[in-house]
């Protein structure tokens, strides 16, 4: 069970409202769950924090697209 200011997809501490960076975390860490933690090729996946920032920018460009449309 998450405690008040985690995310509850993927545990880690926010702070204040959510922001793209937590979206996408938390999208991440979704998507590492529903493939046993593995990449579209069948790789380990890394950690966020280990992600090349172009993907980890890439993965914000999505979830900011999901929530404008949902806003």
């Amino acid at each position: 069970m998450e405690k008040p200011g985690q995310c509850p997809t993927c545990g880690h501490t926010m702070t204040g409202t959510f922001q793209n960076e937590d979206l996408a975390k938390g999208a991440y860490s979704a998507y590492g769950r529903s493939t046993g933690y593995k990449n579209f090729m069948g790789g380990e996946m890394p950690e966020w924090d280990q992600l090349p920032e172009s993907i980890r920018e890439a993965w914000k460009a999505a979830v900011k697209f999901v929530f404008d449309q949902v806003a």
